[in-house]
């Protein structure tokens, strides 16, 4: 009877082990869903929800177009001694930084530059695509916009050209069609994912598709729309035209009737201004709000064109989950969409 008592006992505790370890296992390796960066010692760290420190400061804040820091597909490119590389949610590198350069996961691959050229790995740090170009942009679609030998065309995920090399420039894959800008005329059109001019060259500017409407320099060197068959949707009037988002684009007008300076606001599909020019700059709608910059400063405003943050920073970022970090001075801080902080600047 003892041997059997014993025995459950034993396969009791063998049980509840191996829940316990499991449950534990399941603790360690759940992440939270987003991490923020955050700046502390010119070090960025991450934290998570609910603004607690999850991931130390130890990486090499940048001034560039790689700051800030987020994580894609899982991973979050950083920079450490100068060098790039990959960490996964726990703040551990996944890729060892051993790059010049390195970009955002996108579609499976990163875009990494080393020795002076851009090539694309894989989540394993292993070459997919060797290094082999001048420049090169991630992956969209499907296709990635690539130079070599001083022109621009756009491989596949296996480095097959998919597009010959023969722009002197091109934006990314949206809406099913690329702009370029063709070596002759210095012109830009669009053309499909085989390469085909779907509509011809003949702007002297041209922005990506958003929203199915491309602004495009028209007459008069002033920006118009056009649709995917290339049909002016919005005739020619704006100095300055941006991409739609949630309905709306950034556009500007002469500021009192002076073309030498501009005012951006808001205009809807119509072309009608929803949100009078009253702004140096003016950036995409993101999450229901706007960047916009007046008397040199970054603030927000709603889908109203009412000021929902006041501009008082000196740079600020899109809302994500409620939050956009700012700069104020030389410190970085977190605030809510009434423009609250929610972490304080930090340096």
């Amino acid at each position: 009877m003892k041997s059997i008592i014993s025995k459950l006992t034993l396969l009791i505790f063998i049980a509840l082990l191996g829940s316990s370890c499991k449950v534990l296992e399941e603790q360690l390796s759940n992440s939270p869903k987003t991490l923020y960066p955050y700046v502390e010692g010119q070090q960025v760290g991450f934290v998570n929800q609910d603004l607690e420190q999850f991931i130390r400061p130890k990486f090499q804040l940048q001034s560039g177009g790689d700051w800030p820091y987020t994580f894609s597909e899982g991973l979050a490119a950083v920079y450490q001694s100068g060098k790039g590389g990959y960490i996964n949610k726990k703040g551990h590198f996944a890729i060892t930084p051993d790059y010049q350069r390195v970009h955002a996961f996108s579609e499976g691959l990163a875009l990494v530059r080393t020795e002076g050229s851009y090539g694309f790995i894989n989540k394993n740090g292993s070459f997919v695509i060797p290094p082999q170009y001048s420049d090169a942009h991630s992956f969209h679609d499907g296709q990635a916009a690539v130079k070599k030998d001083g022109r621009w065309g756009f491989i596949d995920r296996n480095g097959s050209w998919t597009v010959d090399p023969q722009f002197i420039a091109v934006g990314n894959f949206s809406d099913g069609l690329a702009r370029v800008q063709t070596p002759d005329h210095r012109e830009w059109g669009f053309i499909n994912q085989d390469g085909k001019f779907e509509i011809a060259p003949q702007y002297r500017n041209a922005k990506t598709f958003s929203n199915g409407l491309a602004a495009v320099e028209l007459e008069y060197r002033q920006w118009g729309y056009i649709d995917t068959s290339g049909k002016i949707v919005i005739p020619s009037q704006f100095l300055a035209a941006g991409s739609f988002s949630e309905g709306r684009a950034p556009a500007a007008m002469p500021a009192n009737n002076n073309l030498a300076q501009k005012k951006y606001g808001y205009i809807n599909k119509e072309g009608e201004f929803i949100v009078d020019p009253a702004y140096e700059r003016a950036f995409p709608f993101h999450n229901g709000y706007a960047r916009i910059v007046k008397s040199g400063k970054f603030g927000f405003i709603n889908h109203h064109g009412e000021i929902a943050v006041n501009p008082i920073y000196s740079r600020a970022w899109n809302f994500h989950n409620g939050l956009a970090l700012v700069k104020i001075g030389d410190k970085y801080g977190y605030i809510n969409k009434k423009g609250i902080f929610v972490l304080e600047p930090n340096s």
